[in-house]
């Protein structure tokens, strides 16, 4: 009887191993999470403000978003992740950490992110470029976009926070969906 039970754990971690493996195979957003170092530094650099509502593109586990809304608790804190085994993760550490925070498994590209205040993104190049028009068109005005490590193609960041080697942090990537529209629309 144990060993059956055994044997069904391991079936079933395989085949959410399987389908998260497959899903990041397909999907083109793999599943690497940002360092736990970075996330002071992500805070810091999207100056949270009580009654804003964040989305963390690719949230993995939900570090971010416990820890968001832990630093400012009256914010609303949304994660977004397409991969079955870091999904799981986050649901059992937001039970474990008794969060109030949203963690979706969902495509990020088919998420509405129309109510977001801010956006974190550790997200592939590719991805971050196709993601442009969706910032464009959805984020409403004041939103900002916190991206770690990697710049969006041909947009100019409000401000950078430089890479620390010392600290072994990336460099955080701060762009305000304001300025990057008027300077569409004045070229």
């Amino acid at each position: 009887m144990l060993i059956s039970l055994i044997l069904l754990a391991i079936l079933i971690f395989s085949i959410i191993l399987t389908l998260t493996m497959l899903t990041n195979a397909f999907s083109g957003v793999p599943f690497v999470p940002s360092p736990n170092r970075t996330t002071p530094h992500l805070l810091k650099a999207a100056q949270l403000k009580a009654g804003e509502t964040f989305f963390d593109l690719g949230c993995g586990d939900g570090r971010l978003i416990f820890a968001g809304m832990k630093q400012t608790p009256k914010t609303r804190g949304i994660g977004v992740e397409n991969s079955l085994l870091p999904y799981l993760i986050a649901r059992i550490k937001k039970f474990f950490n008794k969060s109030k925070g949203e963690i979706r498994l969902t495509n990020i590209f088919r998420t509405s992110i129309k109510e977001a205040s801010v956006i974190f993104c550790y997200l592939m190049p590719g991805t971050m470029n196709k993601l442009r028009e969706k910032f464009l068109e959805e984020l409403p005005k004041g939103a900002r976009i916190i991206s770690l490590a990697f710049q969006i193609e041909n947009w100019e960041p409000t401000k950078i926070f430089p890479k620390d080697k010392e600290k072994k942090i990336s460099a955080i990537y701060v762009y305000n969906i304001d300025e990057i529209r008027k300077k569409i629309v004045n070229c």
